[in-house]
């Protein structure tokens, strides 16, 4: 049984609405005339039953999706960011986190740019393993909201693009019933103008690039969140079976896939 939270309406539900939004749209078309709720009611119970079917075959895809792109980008941006070799965090700050992420029991010690260049394997399991130890202690929505922000905003970006092709597909489907529509003489004007609307966005704005980007800017809030960390606090205790076990099983996929990703090198 789905267990429903934040996590789960926005990164899960929520790409799998916006696949099914042109079926949907399809019923509402079709529907009678005459019976303007119960064409609504038809529409959302589409809507929420497609959503409901596909959430867990959208998550898995974009789990598999980041077993496919991670490879590409030299491993999660959790991890690339605190290599040396890595630009995208300058210097001064780096030293900064490696100092705190040590100070912080995170790991026993980070690799020098030396020790990182000579063995760049070993190296990514120090950062791996710091960085999982990061996610462990940022997991309190509350304490660290911002992080809890851009991994929802993540997980809807990576789902969403993982099933694109199936929103293209559905669109296609939305597209022929609304010309159909109107070759019987049926005005489906919204539901079409909404259908292209849905091509647009999925085509345009669903990207790898747009991924890539989040996946940073992820990255850096839960480095960030290193500041407002005890070095005497305990780590956030699990959560019992069953409850907002979503968001933390998604992030917890990150060093899981970067084992994966280090182990193919």
């Amino acid at each position: 049984m789905i267990q429903i939270d934040r996590y789960t309406i926005s990164a899960r539900f929520l790409p799998a609405a916006v696949v099914g939004a042109p079926l949907a749209l399809a019923v509402y078309t079709w529907a009678p005339f005459d019976m303007g709720l119960v064409r609504g009611a038809a529409a959302a119970f589409a809507m929420t039953a497609i959503a409901y079917v596909l959430s867990h075959p959208t998550r898995d895809a974009g789990r598999k999706l980041e077993e496919r792109l991670w490879p590409s980008w030299g491993g999660p941006p959790s991890v690339t960011f605190l290599r040396h070799r890595d630009p995208a965090i300058d210097p001064i700050t780096k030293a900064r986190i490696h100092s705190a992420l040590m100070t912080l029991n995170a790991v026993p010690s980070l690799p020098t740019p030396e020790e990182e260049l000579s063995n760049p394997t070993a190296a990514d399991h120090a950062y791996e393993a710091a960085s999982t130890w990061l996610r462990g202690r940022t997991r309190d929505r509350k304490i660290f909201p911002l992080v809890f922000v851009e991994n929802v905003n993540y997980g809807y970006q990576r789902n969403l693009l993982a099933c694109r092709s199936w929103g293209l597909a559905a669109c296609a489907i939305g597209l022929i019933s609304a010309l159909t529509a109107f070759w019987l003489g049926r005005q489906p004007i919204a539901e079409a103008l909404i259908t292209v609307l849905l091509v647009l966005y999925l085509a345009l704005n669903v990207s790898e690039d747009g991924l890539r980007r989040q996946a940073g800017t992820y990255a850096r809030r839960l480095l960030e969140a290193i500041d407002g960390l005890d070095p005497r606090s305990p780590p956030a205790p699990p959560k019992k079976p069953g409850r907002r076990k979503s968001a933390e099983a998604d992030a917890g996929n990150h060093g899981a896939v970067a084992r994966a990703t280090n182990s193919s090198r």
